[in-house]
């Protein structure tokens, strides 16, 4: 390395080996696991915290099978026009993002606009979220209903829909 060039972070393979032991003893030591004893645990800690080791939270998330991000949905049908400038949907929003923050996770905002057929199957497919909230139902009754009939977590939001027969 050149005296210039910036010191890349430790992985957690040189945080194992300065501790002499595997990466997934790190990996259960940083995440408090019982597994590690807690002289070991706390030794692999601020072996960690010395060095500048941060966890990787994409890797993380795909070993948990989590993306820590819920899907805000606009569905905008009939309302195309309508930015999401407008003072309603920028408090609505902040807010939201508020409370979704403070719960650890991140905020991915989608604005459907026409055509829209299968926009909500999608969102879900795409595995980006953990869960989704959907502000306002537009004209889009059928495909919230057809997707709440299989996917949890789904908040929506706004206008009363019948309950399916």
């Amino acid at each position: 390395m050149n005296k210039g060039e910036p010191k890349l972070p430790p992985k957690m393979a040189d945080i194992a080996a300065l501790a002499g032991v595997s990466a997934s003893t790190v990996s259960r030591a940083l995440a408090g696991s019982g597994l590690v004893a807690k002289k070991r645990r706390d030794e692999i800690v601020r072996l960690a915290r010395e060095r500048g080791y941060v966890v990787n939270p994409t890797a993380r998330n795909l070993r948990l099978q989590r993306t820590e991000t819920i899907s805000v949905a606009i569905p905008l049908g009939h309302e195309a026009g309508q930015p999401l400038s407008d003072p309603f949907f920028a408090e609505m929003l902040s807010h939201l993002a508020d409370a979704i923050t403070q719960r650890g996770y991140g905020m991915f905002l989608q604005k459907f606009l026409p055509p829209m057929d299968g926009w909500l199957q999608r969102i879900v497919a795409s595995g980006r979220s953990d869960g989704v909230i959907v502000v306002g139902q537009s004209t889009e009754h059928a495909e919230i209903a057809q997707v709440a009939s299989y996917y949890r977590p789904l908040v929506v939001w706004g206008g009363h829909a019948e309950e399916p027969s």
